[in-house]
């Protein structure tokens, strides 16, 4: 198992805790987990450059994934769809230009995504839909080109039905033109920065001209309006 020589581990109230930071690995598929464990795995700064269908299969008791920090440039349409359980997904620091509207097929229990420090340029209509639980979404720092037009499309507040979350206490900040934040980033990589308190996947719809700075309620890097 990798625990014997290529990740350190640690097991906690039955859940398997993987670290497999900086160890070189380029392949999914060098991972060997315990079948029918839930496990946390931590695979930033690795040499991954693309994942394939058949090694996230191996991945389907993953309770959060981090693939933050490596090279990878594409993520295929469904991708994760075999991650059912999946509650935390990190894709930041990676090469991404393009999420589609399949990209997060099957996610249905992802909680939070982060995918900033990328060069995300698309996002496709109704990448975000499929993720019903989706809490905390990261996405500052991406080379969209910022409208003043058009960035997010939010519901009204307070939507009708006790089963409904509501959308509360919205802070959108819109930028016009080149923007260089104080944490270094570079032109062209501007932000968009959105506070929202609650969301539901219905409000994450349309097609995205600016990056999203979202983490839960706070604001984080927000650019002066």
């Amino acid at each position: 198992e990798s625990c014997d020589s290529l990740c350190s581990c640690v097991v906690k109230d039955g859940i398997l805790y993987l670290n497999c930071e900086q160890r070189n690995i380029s392949k999914i598929s060098q991972i060997k987990i315990p079948p029918g464990v839930p496990f946390h795995l931590n695979l930033y700064k690795n040499d991954l450059v693309e994942l394939l269908a058949e090694e996230m299969k191996e991945l389907k008791n993953a309770l959060s994934l981090h693939i933050g920090g490596n090279s990878i440039q594409e993520l295929e349409p469904g991708i994760f769809s075999t991650l059912g359980s999946l509650k935390k997904l990190h894709i930041n620091s990676n090469f991404l230009i393009t999420l589609r509207e399949d990209t997060f097929q099957g996610l249905v229990n992802l909680e939070f995504l982060q995918a900033d420090t990328n060069f995300i340029r698309v996002i496709e209509p109704g990448a975000f839909n499929k993720l019903i639980r989706l809490k905390v979404l990261i996405l500052n720092d991406n080379s969209i080109g910022v409208s003043t037009q058009q960035h997010l499309q939010i519901c009204a507040p307070n939507p009708p039905g006790p089963a409904r979350k509501q959308v509360t206490d919205t802070a959108l900040h819109r930028i016009s033109g080149a923007h260089r934040t104080d944490h270094g980033t570079p032109p062209g990589r501007q932000q968009l920065g959105l506070r929202l308190r609650y969301f539901t996947s219905e409000n994450l719809d349309g097609k995205y001209e600016g990056p999203v700075c979202h983490r839960g309620c706070g604001l984080q890097h927000a650019a002066t309006p």
